[in-house]
């Protein structure tokens, strides 16, 4: 009978070094888990462990992607932002970190405030909303964003972390008919359309009405 030859797939180290040589072993082990669904420390703990045929497949796609450019937020699925997960997608800005001096600031504002009227404008996300709502359970939050994938995004982020917000969809103003805030925060366009920044790195990636007036 003749022999059959089976390849063997990479051990979880092997696959990290792998990815290591084409992306930074910070991400590479990011996406590693990401497909394994494990913990940092089970990772390290399970080097020597084959991986299947599919995670394999699916790791070396992600590592290429990155490889190409892709914000690691983007094929994670995820960002962290004030200490909390929230869901991105390529419709969406990715949360900065410095975007959380916003959320500090404002909710220093609003410790002053009984039951404020609290409005997000270009929610993205909802990551600015809904981590307001969250510190601020007294206030009443809307968050208006012209991207109705946006809003059903941020909507999704509201519902999976409990905050309670009233989303609408519409350009800035426009939908909130006469109403009245007691603070108005918003994280919007603020790169020049024609800046040269906008066609490299992550921000290729980014959706430009997030990005650019």
């Amino acid at each position: 009978m003749a022999r059959v030859n089976v390849l063997s797939t990479p051990t979880i180290g092997e696959a990290l070094q792998e990815g290591r040589s084409r992306i930074g072993p910070a991400e590479a082990r990011l996406l590693l888990r990401h497909v394994l669904s494990c913990a940092a420390v089970w990772l390290e703990t399970h080097r020597d462990e084959q991986l299947s045929p599919g995670a394999v497949d699916n790791y070396r796609e992600l590592v290429g992607r990155r490889e190409a450019g892709e914000p690691v937020a983007y094929l994670l699925g995820t960002r962290e932002f004030f200490g909390r997960e929230f869901r991105v997608s390529p419709a969406v800005l990715i949360p900065r970190p410095e975007t959380e001096l916003l959320v500090e600031v404002a909710l220093a504002k609003l410790s002053l405030l009984t039951a404020p009227q609290l409005l997000d404008l270009g929610t993205g996300s909802g990551c600015i909303a809904v981590s307001l709502a969250l510190e601020c359970p007294g206030a009443t939050v809307s968050a208006v964003d012209a991207s109705r994938t946006a809003i059903q995004l941020a909507q999704e982020n509201a519902a999976s972390l409990g905050a309670r917000i009233a989303f609408l969809h519409g350009d800035w103003f426009a939908p909130l008919a006469g109403n009245q805030f007691d603070l108005i925060v918003s994280n919007p366009p603020y790169i020049a359309a024609g800046d040269g920044h906008l066609g490299t790195g992550d921000l290729r990636f980014e959706p430009a009405t997030a990005l650019a007036s």
